[in-house]
């Protein structure tokens, strides 16, 4: 079957296979950053490595903020309120603005990332996305999935 994929679907499969990291370790914005940094410069590096173009990749940050709760000091529930912020636009890198936004928030936590890659290989160009979890508490992945469904329906108005 791996021999039927194009590039771009192969590069998609092998990067949306990955179990989430713990979530205790990602209520630290800094960390989440340097890992979904880490994995955008492992997931170019793979697309160049095959061929494919820079310009073919976007991605968003999923950030939300923590729910008030009685202790506001340990706080892990997400609320209402979540920011889709661009990381990459058409191979362009906007992540220092994307982390300088999650970074002035301090009740601000990355809830993990959308990613989409242009593929040139089908008869019709098709965008192959993914979304990536960092938290795995079920308010956190209901907004990935949300994230995701909400790119895809761009793609579709678009």
């Amino acid at each position: 079957m791996e021999e039927s994929l194009t590039t771009a679907s192969r590069i998609r499969r092998q990067f949306a296979a990955g179990r989430p990291p713990k979530p205790e370790r990602w209520l630290d914005s800094r960390s989440a950053l340097r890992s979904v940094a880490a994995r955008l410069d492992a997931l170019l590096g793979a697309m160049l490595a095959e061929g494919l173009r820079q310009k073919d990749l976007s991605a968003d940050l999923v950030t939300a903020e923590l729910a008030p709760g009685p202790d506001a000091i340990t706080a892990t529930d997400i609320s209402a309120i979540v920011e889709v912020v661009p990381m990459v636009r058409y191979g362009k890198s906007l992540l220092t603005d994307a982390a300088k936004r999650v970074l002035s928030k301090p009740n601000c936590v990355v809830v993990g990332s959308v990613f989409d890659i242009l593929d040139r290989d089908t008869t019709e160009y098709t965008r192959r996305q993914w979304a990536t979890a960092l938290r795995s508490d079920e308010a956190s992945l209901q907004v990935m999935k949300k994230a995701l469904e909400s790119k895809k329906q761009k793609m579709f108005d678009a």
